[in-house]
């Protein structure tokens, strides 16, 4: 695969069912009652149960097939919430994922459907940003299991990447329009290692310049494997991370970074 962005949809369509299988797998043998980190005050049960409304959410802006229809209010279907039910956990959370792959299925890449994106308003947007979705949250659960360092979000970097992509792009601009975070007030580049000859992603302003702009100036620049950075922009790893390398004032970095820039 080509380290260019977004993911070629091939490859999601290719990526979804192992991602989404992955993540059951991984509720399976995990400490269901186990603190989240990376979503203070959860546990590893009520983070499964986000993951498979977030599913449940997808698949009805899907099966909307409108554009201009808004967020989707799916009808209610509670996951369980007592971390001893493992089994009902696990089938609720397995009905979810197998429910969006069918709609997903069902949709292709191409039909209308509404999502937080840029323009166009396709299913495209929903194949890209369920596999992040899940991928992140497979990471809170395996992460919860153990200390010691983290492991990779994908044996894929071009994944990571995509990823860095799509804060920068999506998560970034809907924060500042949502008035959830002020237009930042300087910028900081994100250089993937992974990625030696490419221009990076620019974080800056409200989020609507092209953050691939490699002739934009940056107050800073973060230099640090793709899995690394997209960690960091999720609020998973901090800037101590022996991976991440600050070119610059390192106040200037975290203040950036410690700014809600993804929900």
């Amino acid at each position: 695969m080509s380290t260019t962005t977004p993911v070629p949809q091939a490859s999601l369509e290719r990526l979804l069912p192992a991602v989404l299988g992955d993540a059951v797998a991984a509720l399976d043998s995990a400490d269901l009652g186990a603190p989240v980190a990376g979503c203070p005050g959860w546990r590893v049960v009520d983070l499964a149960g986000h993951l498979g409304d977030v599913h449940r959410w997808a698949a009805a802006a899907l099966r909307a097939a409108d554009p201009a229809a808004g967020p989707p209010d799916p009808a209610p279907d509670p996951a369980p919430t007592d971390a001893r039910e493992r089994q009902a956990l696990l089938a609720w959370s397995a009905r979810q994922a197998d429910d969006l792959q069918d709609a997903l299925d069902e949709a292709g890449p191409d039909a209308p459907a509404w999502g937080f994106g840029p323009p166009p308003r396709t299913s495209a947007f929903w194949w890209r940003r369920m596999v992040h979705e899940t991928t992140l949250h497979t990471w809170d659960v395996r992460a919860a299991q153990r200390s010691g360092p983290p492991w990779t979000v994908s044996d894929d970097p071009v994944l990571a990447l995509d990823g860095i992509d799509e804060v920068t792009s999506v998560f970034l601009p809907r924060q500042v329009r949502s008035q959830r975070c002020a237009p930042l007030p300087a910028a900081i580049r994100l250089s993937p290692t992974d990625e030696p000859d490419g221009p990076g992603w620019l974080l800056r302003g409200d989020g609507t310049l092209d953050p691939r702009d490699a002739a934009a100036p940056a107050d800073v620049v973060l230099h640090g494997p793709a899995d690394a950075l997209l960690l960091v922009l999720w609020h998973r790893l901090g800037l101590d991370d022996e991976r991440l390398h600050v070119e610059g004032d390192p106040a200037v970095a975290a203040d950036l970074l410690d700014r809600p820039l993804v929900p």
